[in-house]
């Protein structure tokens, strides 16, 4: 799910020439908050970059794998405390090529780590 911030200036809080120039990504990854509502802490820190005269975008990714998980995998996954977990998981979206065998790699490294599903 992506909100695209509305760029709102006042006279309040004029922006800065670095502020005027940059714009802010603010993120929230899985896994997080209840995957059935979007972060209310990300909406606060958009309110504030955006009063500050930054342009924001948030993005609450956690929604996105949420749904295509299904709540229940999300939660279950969310909840397992398996060493590298999360690393594991994302591995070959953040390195591609470079994740060789990240099953086979991490499984013989961490035997007892299956998600208990």
């Amino acid at each position: 799910m992506r909100e695209l911030a509305v760029s709102e200036r006042t006279a309040a809080s004029p922006p800065t020439t670095a502020a005027a120039s940059l714009r802010v990504a603010l993120v929230s990854m899985p896994f997080g908050p209840d995957p059935a509502v979007p972060s209310i802490q990300l909406g606060l820190l958009q309110a504030i970059a955006r009063d500050a005269g930054f342009a924001t975008d948030a993005y609450h990714l956690y929604l996105d794998l949420a749904q295509r998980l299904s709540p229940k995998v999300y939660a279950a996954v969310g909840d397992y405390q398996g060493p590298l977990t999360g690393e594991w998981l994302f591995s070959v979206a953040a390195f591609e090529r470079q994740a060789q065998e990240p099953d086979e790699a991490y499984l013989r490294t961490f035997p007892d780590a299956a998600l208990p599903l």
